[in-house]
Order: structure tokens, then C-alpha cells, then sequence
């Protein structure tokens, strides 16, 4: 908990007078008298897309100052341009031709009359001749100097600058020479691990641990060719790797009268790929002379290179105390709300006024840090496949309701595209409590399990996992944090969903046909003779209905899976996130204990990996089931609604009619990580229902069942639900199951990889379930043996959505299992190349065929 409050007197409290305090400050704080004395921009261009420009746009709105959003080709209808007062075209979907183009954005600016610019954070953020070209031409740069972002742009001259400053610094060699053979020279002389780090990079990009000597020049070469193709440079600095330390940055500004200021650290040491996924403020375990010694250092890098505006120190800390100076970022960073938070400060309303000329709005004395911030990153990718990124539409999307304590930072909605032009991140996260860190941890958790998404795979499990790890809730943080609990972090998967879930999926599945057929009926086409109650048996007094559903974990996909084509051939396609990770990450004990580190995934691997279940829990199995019924009944009343009534086709498509119920026989199988085929024999679920009117919101089900192959009993459930009928959709189903919580499935049409005509997302209390209806079996034949599932244990597939840089074989040639066959790819196996399916350039999905190989004979 941060308790370094300095109460101020109501003598030198005055309230802005331009604008309300953002909605986010700390109750009974507001900014000191000093006074503003120059006006603020009337108008500002934002050099930057997605939740980035949403969130600057925000601020900008309070304060009345004007926004110019610019989009790119693939950004068109995206939220940050229907949130700005005016936007354009700035290009083509590649960022080398739209946001990276500095001409063109230069002339948008004054063609619009803007007379700055903020750029964010990443694509320009850090370009001295951005920030050079818009001074020319009489635009004020709402950032840093030029000659301080080269300055610290450069990792090797920032290092050399630092240590003149009396900045500590990691051993290493930051100097010009560039020969292979002496880099590798000075790698061997400081002793592995090494981190290779090209100089302007940033992001985890450029960067490369080399544990071996045999590893050090692969490892330069893939950092130097990231660091020119990301950065236009590709020279690189070298570091002693430390080991299981933590990450921890400091919030500065700078402004134009020489004055500077520290807004306390954040621990950023929780990582996958060098890159940040959950954050928080400030760190724990400090003490207020650990605090204060690294804000003071943090000031002091700032002063070295006479910065202005918003920046970023960052430190590695080592569990002895000791800490060395890493890089600063000049810009505002992704996690800059969690600072905000603590301080109660909105700090692009800050960088706005020191840009406007005016100085900072605290002195330190009067910079308050209140009790704890967690920010989590809501990330399209897939953690059990290395957290690989993924891409599609976001076919549903809901967010937890935001408050004085949470925060939803994000430039998505549903029906917005996850691009595979752009940075994968959904969204960001940011809980705080002004108790302590123990409370707000809670809240994170709590607020994640309110979070859905349908059509990407998310981290978002992942956080659950990791927030509520043992060694995260103590504290227990380093960068290694992930890889040392690995197994805890990724448990095994059930091979069974729950009962509640496969009920509900199956109800679910039931209503689409009914409201299908209600529909057609409304619209007088009951006497359609096609409209039959397709899979449904008459008998008895009751009509039964079989439904098949296979199990896929929400956040994971088969690496073996093929291209989605729906039956007619069109492509499908739904984006992974990190949603589920993040619950895993932010519930683990170390997380919730604090204890982070930069290797914390790798380190609770395990955990926050668990072995995925071949069998989804029955209580997913029962939602399932209830939304397949409801959409069924839906799809019929809207028919009936619009006078279809009469329609002899529309009859129950699936159901058999007998007595006074009806009922409906569900199957659903579970299908694990690495494998497209199902895990065990299908969860078979019978579901009978008395009918629903047209107007009615209740339905009665009789729900049964069937034990996995012989083993056990049937299970019997009577259920009623109470339909929520605000949502017309016939994909989403919203409903009270017995009263006991709201349930919520969306059934989106295909999926990854293509095995299966639906999933059934069930949201049901803390947990989500991803259930597949496979394709009927005359559709599989039909795709023959000379489709691409005919083709999987030869071909090497994409991993994930990327761009063709390199292709380094032709057919004929013969490969060794390790080769490299394009970009990154490298053979599976011995074999000659009969075929090379991707060409330099090519943009290529998850999944797409690269390269096929004849195996050895």
C-alpha cells in the first residue's frame, strides 16, 4: 500500500479553470495554485489509431479542445473515428504506408488546421524526425525535444549518458563496433546469459537472450534483422542477462521552466516475450527509501538530457535492492492509468498543459500516492500456444462496468476487426482500491471474470490463473514469473464441461430452431413442407433432439488446425485472446502476493498452464444445451411474428412431437489444445421442454444426462429459465437458470479451425466454455482428400496470422528437421519439398498452408 499523502491546505487548493477534474481523480484531491497562465490548444491531430487515440481523445473533450483522428484503410469504421470531431484518410492498412507516414500526417495537420500533435504511445511516439518535421513546419510536438529522443532512442549513448548522470547501469558493452566475431567475443569475456539488444528497439522487439555460445549468432541475427525492419537500425548493444529480476519504471515529466517532477514506479515484471501483461502501482515491497531513491535517480536521468513532457525510467531491481538502469521511454507508456490512478492526476491533461507552455501542475511535496492500481492487457492471442497473437472479428463483446475504481481502456467494440496489421490488445483493464493491494487484486480478479469475448481467442483465463497464483498474490514477482510456475499457470484441461454449461449450450441450441421456425411462421410460411423439426423424434410423451458438441478450450486452438471454410467455402475466421490467461495470471499466489519477476509466466508455467480436460463440467454442458433450445424457440417467434405462422416447412427442425412435451437429445465432445479430433466419446444430453408462446419468457426443461460411455448414472435436472428478450439476436442468449445466476451463451457461426458449423461460448458465473457442433458428416466427405486436412501431417502451417519476409526453399529441395523453410518456420521432419505455397510478402492466417512436404522414403 502507498500511503505518501501530504495533506495540502484549503489555502493553496484551487479548482482548473477550464475543466472538471478527469472522472477518475481521488475524491478531495485537486491540482495545486500554481497557475496556467497560457491557453490551452484549440485543436490537436493524434498520430495514432484504436484505444490510444479513445483515450486522448477523452481528455481532450474535457478540457474543450478539439481531436483530428486520422485511419488508416483498415480503420475506417474504427471507434477513435466516430469519437473525434474530424477525421482522414491517411493510408493503406500497412503501417509503413499509413501511420508511419510522416508526410502525409505533416499535411493533415495543415490541411486541418491542427496546431499539435500527440502521438501516443508506439508508431512515431519516438521519432526525432516526426518530432523535427513538425517544428519546421510551426507544429508543436506534444512530447519530448528531438534531440532527447535521440539521445535516448540510442540504447548505447542513453547507457553512456546515464552513467555520466550517476544513473547505476548494467554491465555490458554499448560501444560501435558491430563485427560478429568481436560481439561474440565480448558475449564470452562477460559470461552467459547475455541479452542482445538492438539499439533503437523497444517492445521486446530486437531483443534476444543467448543462454549458449553455440546460440549467439542466430540470436544477433534474428535481434539485428528485428531491429531494421522495426526500427531502421539494426545495430545492437549487449547486457549481462540478470536473472529472475524484476521490472520496475518510474513516471517523470519534464517541463519548459526546469522543473521536474516523479510520479512513483510501477512493476512491470510480469512478462511473455518482453512484453507487459499485468502492471501495478506502486511496486510492492518497497520501502519509502527504496521509493524515493529510485524516483530521485529516475529525475535525475531526465535532467541529464533536459526533458519535456511525460517519460519513463526504467530500472531492473534485483532482490538484493540494487537497481540499474534499463532505458527510458520518451513518451507516455501503455500503462500510464495505473499511475494515474495512485495519484489521482490525469496525466495527458498534464502533458497537454506543459506542451501549451505552461509548467508542471504539482510540485512533488504535493503528489499524492494512494493505496493500489493493477492494469491488465486484454490481449487477442492464445497462451497455451507460446502466446501466439491472433486476429478476426470480435463477434460479441462485453466489458465489466466501469467506475471511479475501474477503468475499461479500449478502442474495440463488438464488430470491430482484430487486424493483423496492428498491435493484438484488445483492451486494458485498470482496477484500483485506496486501501491496499490485497483489495485491489480482488477487484481485478472479480472484474475479470465479468469480462466475454466471442470471435478472438483472449488471455483473459490466463489472468485469471495468474492473478490468483499463490506466489503473484504474495508478491512474489520477477520477469521469469510465468516460465517458473508454467504447470500451475497452464493446468490440464477437463475432458468434460460442466453440467450446468452442457445444459445450457443444449437449451441454447433448442430455441434457435424454435424461434427459427417461429419466424418463418410469422411470416406466413408455416405450410412450407421443408420446415421440418429436422433431428427431433416423435414417441411417447416426448420429442427428443440429438445435438453433438465438441469441447475446444476457450483459450486454445489445435497448431494442427486447417483453414476455416464454412460449407459453401467462404472463410470464417474468430481471433484468440488472453482474457482467460489474465484470470489465471492475476488469481495465482504469487501474483496476489506480489511476488513478480520478469520471468514469472516461465516460473509458473505450470500453473498458469494447467492440463486442459477432455470432458467440458455439466454445468456447462446444461447451458450449452438450454442455448441451442432458446435460440431455436427465438428464431420461431420472430417467424411467427411476422406472419409465417401458416408455413408447413416451419416445424421444428430437429424435434419429435409426442404427449404434452417435447425434447431434443444434445451430443457435445470436448477437443483438447494439439488435436482437432475429440477426447472421449460425446456428452449426450436429452432435453424436454411444454412449449413456449410467442410472448412467453419462461420455458420448463426437463433435462437429462447421459453418463460418459458406461460410467456412472444419468444425471436429471429440472430447469426453468427466465429469458432476457432485450437482445433480438438469435446468437445470444441471456438467461436465469433456476434462478441461481445470469447466463449468458453466444453461439458464433465456425470457428478456428474449421471442424466444427458452431461454438457455444458459455459465460456462466467465473467461468467460460467453448463448445463445438461438428459439421455433419456429408459435409466432411465432401471436402474429399485433396483439401488441406488431407494435407496436415505433411504441410507446414502458419502459427499465427504474419507476413511472408523470407522464403528459403523451392520444391526439390531436400530439408532436415530443424531447417529453416520461411521467415521463422523451420521443418518438422525429414523430408523433400514437393510444393512452397507463400511468397515473400504474402499476409497469412493461422493455419494457412506454407509449405508441403513428400517425407523420406
Amino acid at each position: 500500500m502507498c500511503l505518501m499523502v501530504r495533506l495540502l491546505s484549503s489555502a493553496v487548493i484551487v479548482a482548473l479553470s477550464r475543466a472538471a477534474i478527469a472522472d477518475w481523480l481521488v475524491p478531495g484531491l485537486a491540482w495545486s495554485s500554481q497557475v496556467n497562465s497560457k491557453p490551452l490548444f484549440k485543436k490537436i491531430l493524434i498520430s495514432n489509431r484504436g484505444e490510444v487515440a479513445c483515450r486522448i481523445i477523452r481528455t481532450a473533450r474535457k478540457l474543450g479542445v478539439k481531436t483530428v483522428a486520422i485511419y488508416s484503410d483498415a480503420d475506417r469504421e474504427s471507434r477513435h473515428v466516430k469519437m473525434a470531431d474530424e477525421a482522414y484518410r491517411v493510408g493503406p492498412a500497412q503501417s509503413t504506408d499509413s501511420y508511419l507516414n510522416i508526410e502525409k500526417i505533416v499535411e493533415l495537420c495543415i490541411r486541418s488546421g491542427a496546431q499539435a500533435v500527440h502521438p501516443g504511445w508506439g508508431f512515431l511516439s519516438e521519432r526525432a524526425e516526426f518530432a523535427e518535421k513538425l517544428k519546421q513546419s510551426g507544429i508543436v510536438f506534444i512530447g519530448p525535444p528531438s534531440s532527447a529522443i535521440i539521445s535516448m532512442g540510442s540504447k548505447s549513448q542513453s547507457k553512456e549518458i546515464m552513467i555520466s548522470a550517476g544513473v547505476p547501469c548494467v554491465p555490458g558493452y554499448h560501444g560501435k563496433n558491430q563485427d560478429p566475431g568481436f560481439l561474440k567475443s565480448e558475449a564470452d569475456k562477460m559470461g552467459y546469459p547475455v541479452l542482445i539488444k538492438a539499439i533503437k528497439g523497444g517492445g521486446g522487439k530486437g531483443m534476444k537472450i543467448v543462454f549458449e555460445p553455440s546460440e549467439f549468432q542466430s540470436q544477433l541475427e534474428s535481434a539485428q534483422r528485428e531491429g531494421e525492419q522495426s526500427f531502421g537500425d539494426g545495430t545492437v548493444l549487449l547486457e549481462k542477462y540478470l536473472l529472475n529480476p524484476r521490472h520496475v519504471e518510474v513516471q517523470i515529466f519534464g517541463d519548459l521552466h526546469g522543473n521536474y517532477v516523479y510520479l512513483y514506479e510501477r512493476d512491470c515484471s510480469v512478462q511473455r516475450r518482453h512484453q507487459k501483461i499485468i502492471e501495478e502501482a506502486p511496486a510492492p515491497g518497497l520501502s519509502l527509501e527504496q521509493r524515493t531513491k529510485l524516483g530521485e535517480k529516475a529525475v535525475a536521468a531526465a535532467k541529464a538530457v533536459q526533458y519535456v513532457g511525460a517519460g519513463t525510467v526504467e530500472f531492473i531491481l534485483m532482490s538484493t535492492g540494487d537497481f540499474y538502469y534499463m532505458e527510458m521511454n520518451t513518451r507516455l507508456q501503455v500503462e500510464h492509468p495505473i499511475t494515474e490512478m495512485i495519484t489521482g492526476q490525469d496525466l495527458v491533461q498534464w502533458q497537454l498543459e506543459i506542451a501549451s507552455g505552461n509548467p508542471i501542475p504539482l510540485p512533488q511535496s504535493q503528489i499524492p500516492c494512494i493505496g493500489h492500481a493493477f492494469e491488465a492487457r486484454i490481449y487477442a492471442e492464445n497462451p497455451r500456444r507460446n502466446f501466439l497473437p491472433d486476429v478476426g472479428p470480435l463477434i460479441h463483446v462485453k466489458t465489466p462496468k466501469e467506475s471511479k475504481s475501474v477503468r475499461v481502456e479500449t478502442g474495440a467494440e463488438s464488430g470491430d476487426e482484430i487486424s493483423v496489421y496492428y498491435d493484438p490488445m484488445i483492451a486494458k483493464l485498470v482496477v484500483h482500491s485506496p486501501k491496499d493491494r490485497t483489495s485491489a487484486l480482488t477487484l481485478l480478479h472479480k472484474k475479470l471474470e465479468e469480462y466475454q469475448v466471442v470471435g478472438p481467442s483472449t488471455n483473459i483465463e490466463f489472468l485469471k490463473s495468474l492473478s490468483s497464483h499463490p506466489a503473484f498474490i504474495a508478491g512474489e514477482v520477477e520477469t521469469g514469473f510465468i516460465e517458473k510456475h508454467n504447470e500451475q499457470l497452464f493446468p490440464p484441461l477437463s475432458d468434460r464441461p460442466p453440467e450446468e454449461t452442457l445444459i445450457n449450450a443444449t437449451i441454447c441450441s433448442a430455441l434457435q430452431e424454435i424461434k427459427a421456425r417461429q419466424r418463418r411462421a410469422s411470416a406466413g410460411q408455416a405450410n412450407n413442407p421443408w420446415d421440418t423439426l429436422h433431428g427431433w423424434r416423435l414417441g411417447g410423451q416426448k420429442i427428443s433432439r440429438q445435438y453433438e458438441f465438441n469441447m475446444m478450450p476457450a483459450d486454445s486452438l489445435s497448431p494442427n488446425s486447417l483453414p476455416l471454410l464454412d460449407p459453401m467455402g467462404l472463410p470464417i475466421v474468430g481471433p484468440s485472446t488472453n482474457i482467460e490467461f489474465l484470470k489465471s495470471l492475476s488469481s495465482h499466489p504469487a501474483f496476489i502476493a506480489g511476488e513478480v519477476e520478469t520471468g514469472f509466466i516461465e516460473k509458473h508455467n505450470e500453473q498458469l498452464f494447467p492440463p486442459l480436460s477432455d470432458r467440458p463440467p455439466e454445468e456447462t454442458l446444461i447451458n450449452a444445451t438450454i442455448c441451442s433450445a432458446l435460440q431455436e424457440i427465438k428464431a420461431r417467434q420472430r417467424r411467427a411474428s411476422a406472419g409465417q405462422a401458416n408455413n408447413p416447412w416451419d416445424t421444428l427442425h430437429g424435434w419429435r412431437l409426442g404427449g404434452q412435451k417435447i425434447s431434443r437429445q444434445y451430443e457435445f465432445n470436448m477437443v483438447p489444445a494439439d488435436s482437432l479430433s475429440p477426447m472421449s466419446p460425446p456428452c449426450s444430453v436429452n432435453l424436454g421442454f411444454s412449449g413456449v408462446g410467442n410472448s412467453s419468457r419462461t420455458v420448463d426443461f426437463d433435462i437429462n444426462l447421459a453418463p460418459l460411455e458406461s460410467e456412472g448414472n444419468e444425471s436429471s435436472h429440472q430447469v426453468k429459465t427466465y429469458l432476457d428478450t432485450a437482445s433480438n439476436s438469435d446468437n445470444t442468449i441471456t438467461s436465469i437458470v433456476n434462478g441461481k445466476r445470469d447466463v449468458v451463451v453466444h453461439v458464433a457461426q465456425g470457428d478456428h479451425s474449421g471442424a466444427f458449423s458452431k461454438r457455444h461460448h458459455v459465460f456462466s458465473g467465473d467461468t467460460v466454455t467453448s463448445l463445438g457442433i461438428p459439421w455433419p458428416r456429408w459435409i466432411k466427405d465432401s471436402k474429399g482428400e485433396e483439401s488441406d486436412m488431407g494435407l496436415a501431417g505433411n504441410a507446414v502451417q502458419a502459427v499465427m496470422p504474419s507476413k511472408v519476409i523470407k522464403v528459403m526453399v523451392a520444391p526439390g529441395d531436400k530439408v532436415k528437421a530443424g531447417d529453416g523453410l520461411i521467415v521463422v518456420l523451420r521443418a518438422s521432419k525429414d523430408g523433400t519439398v514437393s510444393d512452397v505455397k507463400a511468397q515473400v510478402g504474402d499476409m497469412v492466417k493461422q493455419g494457412e498452408t506454407l509449405v508441403v512436404l513428400s517425407p523420406e522414403e
